[in-house]
């Protein structure tokens, strides 16, 4: 265990035992590494509006990761808790039932207003298990940016093979095709709102990648049955975390439960 401070925020990280094995599985994508395996919970200093929202970040990343989005939400009133989970070593079942419900237990000291989460790539199945089993407080709602909810199409055609399940781990199984549209939540009654992103940087095509994508993920993929609103921006799976735009969104849909701009019509 060990204490420090990320631009006046205190920060508590556990680091779980996998991590070493999952850095020498994943040798050969040591940029993409960055320190998945602890649990970071950061509660916003700043006096906020009496809302809280809770980040969860997705495969391969941390709570750092969701930070640029954390910043502009505090900045904009917010109290934010950004948890940390070992997202290739962990059931999202597992991360659902303690790292989300404890970070909605601390947004819960924080304010008795109501709690949001916000959620990036398999973020979002993580939010459905949650969902499945726990109602937020009145007034909370939910914004996945880019999440699988129709699972990853180069997950499905690869599914079995033992180089996947080195490099995905436990992730490899709700993010099969034939898996995320059964999974607990997809009926739900929290509003939810849905960022796509369709900017693939990307000169190469990617096999088996439907389009329009994000470089990740399709735009197809990220619908899920009972959303309340959804729209397709021009960001890419990296750059839809941290685009203002997407921020604005964000508050947007927490605020008045649609987005700013007319829905995008799904694919």
């Amino acid at each position: 265990m060990f204490f420090g401070t990320y631009e006046g925020t205190l920060t508590i990280a556990y680091c779980h035992p996998h991590v070493q094995r999952y850095r020498l599985c994943l040798w050969a994508l040591a940029l993409l590494i960055t320190t998945g395996g602890c649990t970071t919970t950061q509660p916003s200093p700043e006096v906020a509006t009496g809302e809280c929202v809770v980040l969860v970040h997705g495969l391969w990343r941390n709570a750092w990761a969701m930070q640029p989005l954390a910043n502009s939400l505090r900045e904009s009133g917010f109290h934010t808790v950004s948890i940390d989970y070992d997202s290739t070593g962990k059931a999202l079942e597992a991360v659902a039932k303690e790292e989300m419900a404890e970070a909605v237990r601390q947004c819960q000291t924080l304010t008795s207003g109501p709690v949001h989460l916000v959620t990036h790539s398999m973020g979002g199945l993580a939010a459905r298990y949650y969902l499945a089993t726990h109602a937020l407080p009145p007034g909370g709602r939910v914004v996945m940016l880019a999440p699988p909810n129709d699972g990853s199409s180069v997950v499905s055609h690869f599914e079995g093979h033992p180089l996947l399940a080195c490099l995905i781990g436990s992730a490899a199984a709700p993010l099969s095709e034939s898996r995320p549209q059964r999974l607990p939540g997809a009926t739900l009654t929290t509003p939810i709102g849905v960022i796509a992103g369709n900017n693939n940087p990307s000169p190469v095509p990617i096999p088996f990648l439907d389009s329009p994508n994000d470089s990740t993920v399709s735009v197809a993929s990220t619908l899920l049955d009972g959303m309340d609103d959804f729209i397709v921006l021009p960001e890419s799976h990296v750059s839809i975390r941290r685009s203002e735009t997407v921020h604005r969104q964000i508050r947007a849909f927490l605020r008045q439960g649609r987005f700013e701009i007319d829905p995008t019509t799904p694919p």
